[in-house]
This record gives C-alpha cells, sequence and structure tokens, in this order.
C-alpha cells in the first residue's frame, strides 16, 4: 500500500485565496459573457440603423448664395450654413439651410441626404458601423469587467500579504528567543 501524499499546511489566508481565485474565474467568465451580450446587443442596435430599404437618400442641392468660409486658428477651416434649393424624390422642391464645408459660389451643387419627406437628414450608416460599435461595446465591457477583478485581486492580496507578514512577526517573536538560546 502506497501512503496519501502528504498536503503541506495551508496557511487560512491561502484557502481565502484560492476562494477568491475561484470567484474571480467565474466572475470573468460572466464579465466575457457580457461583454459578447453587450457588443451584439449594441451591432443589432446599430445595424437596425443601417438604410437598407432606402429611407434616406442622396440628392443634390443648389446653393442659393455665395459663401467664402475663412480660416481660423491653426488653419482650421469653418463650416458655414448656406441657404439652398433641393428636389425630393417625388419631385417636390424644398428651401433649407445646409452646411457648407468649402468655398463656394451661388448655383455651385452640394450633396446632401434627405430622408422620405424631403427634410436633410445624417448619411445613412453602413453595415460596418455596426459592427465597428459592437466591437468596440465588447472591449469597454471586456476592459471595465477586467478592471474590477485586476483590482479586486489586488486588493485581496494585499490584505492575504499583511495577515500573513503579521502573523509571521508574531511566531517569530514566540520562536526568536527560542533560537537563540539554543545557538
Amino acid at each position: 500500500m502506497s501512503e496519501a501524499p502528504c498536503r503541506l499546511p495551508r496557511r487560512p489566508t491561502d484557502r481565502v485565496e484560492d476562494l477568491v481565485a475561484w470567484l474571480l474565474a467565474i466572475a470573468a467568465l460572466l464579465v466575457v459573457g457580457s461583454a459578447c451580450l453587450t457588443g451584439i446587443a449594441v451591432h443589432g442596435r446599430e445595424a437596425a440603423r443601417v438604410d437598407d430599404g432606402g429611407s434616406v437618400s442622396q440628392v443634390r442641392a443648389v446653393l442659393l448664395e455665395d459663401v467664402i468660409l475663412m480660416t481660423g486658428d491653426y488653419g482650421m477651416h469653418r463650416l458655414a450654413t448656406v441657404p439652398a434649393r433641393w428636389t425630393d424624390r417625388a419631385g417636390l422642391e424644398h428651401t433649407g439651410a445646409v452646411v457648407v464645408t468649402h468655398s463656394a459660389r451661388a448655383g455651385t451643387e452640394v450633396g446632401l441626404w434627405i430622408d422620405a419627406t424631403g427634410r436633410i437628414t445624417p448619411p445613412p450608416l453602413r453595415p460596418v458601423n455596426a459592427v465597428f460599435g459592437g466591437i468596440v461595446a465588447a472591449i469597454g465591457v471586456l476592459c471595465a469587467g477586467a478592471t474590477l477583478l485586476v483590482a479586486s485581486w489586488l486588493g485581496v492580496r494585499s490584505v492575504t500579504a499583511r495577515v500573513n507578514s503579521r502573523r509571521w512577526e508574531q511566531d517569530w517573536a514566540r520562536v526568536e528567543p527560542l533560537w537563540r538560546r539554543g545557538a
């Protein structure tokens, strides 16, 4: 018969660290799962905003006034809002203010996006925007979760190290006089 291997005596703090390590490992799996779910949810929400049905369309607008853009501080071009005229898909003519990024004369055509009613709208999202948004959201959840888990582990290790150090000092205070006499 072989004897069971002798296990080293374990300190209570070692058991606490083991327990916390297991709990943090489970929490890490939950963080990974919630990051995946968050990424999928953000992707789904953003994908719903991608214009598949053609609810927005790009048209050409004609500027009604001259635009002279001034260069701002550090060489940055300032944007200007200028009245313009455009025709929607139904053939109705609309007039409104459009943002222009460069100097132009009246009568110059600029591109803009309109919705089904002819109102100016931002350009539609592309499918890559939804993918990118989902990935960024998942990475954000992973980073936040990892930060909390690492901070928790470092906090537990700090406390257990202090407890171990204090116990070592107490044990040494008890053993050291006996050790000196024996030497």
